[in-house]
C-alpha cells in the first residue's frame, strides 16, 4: 500500500485500525537513509532491543546458602548484597531478598526472625482505620 501511494488514513480504513497506528508503525521504523519503510528493517528494530537488554538475575540456588548466611548472622539485605559483591558472588538485590524471606517464614523456618524488624512488616500509610497518632 505504501508503495501504491495509497493515503494513511485509507490504509487505516482497509485494515480496520486507527490512523494513528499506521503512523506509529512507518515513521520509526523507516530506513534513516533513504526514509522508505521496510518490514524486515522493522522487525530487526523490534527484536535487537530485546536482546541486548539487560536481564535481571532471579534468586538461583547458588545465592540462596550465601543470603541465608548472612541474614543468620544478623546483616540487613543491603549488607547482605553488598557483602556478596564484595567477594566477587553474583548478588541479587534486598527486595528479591525480602521475597525468598518471606517465603522461607511460610514454610515455617525462622529466617525473619533475624530481621531488624523482627519479621513485621512496615505498616502501609493512608489506610482508612489507621489509628496512628490520635
Amino acid at each position: 500500500m505504501l508503495q501504491e501511494n495509497y493515503k494513511q488514513s485509507a490504509m487505516a480504513k482497509a485494515i480496520g485500525k486507527d490512523t494513528s497506528v499506521i503512523y506509529r508503525e512507518i515513521k520509526p521504523n523507516g530506513s534513516h537513509r533513504s526514509g522508505a519503510y521496510r518490514c524486515d528493517l522493522a522487525i530487526k528494530k523490534y527484536h535487537n532491543p530485546h536482546k541486548v537488554k539487560p536481564k535481571y538475575i532471579t534468586f538461583i540456588r547458588e545465592i540462596n546458602p550465601e543470603v541465608d548466611k548472612l541474614i543468620r548472622l544478623d546483616y540487613s539485605t543491603k549488607q547482605a548484597g553488598g557483602g556478596m559483591r564484595n567477594k566477587g558472588l553474583t548478588s541479587v538485590g534486598a527486595t528479591c531478598m525480602y521475597q525468598h524471606i518471606w517465603n522461607n517464614k511460610k514454610t515455617g523456618e525462622n529466617l525473619h526472625s533475624h530481621l531488624r524488624n523482627k519479621g513485621r512488616r512496615p505498616r502501609k500509610r493512608g489506610a482508612l482505620n489507621d489509628t496512628r497518632g490520635i
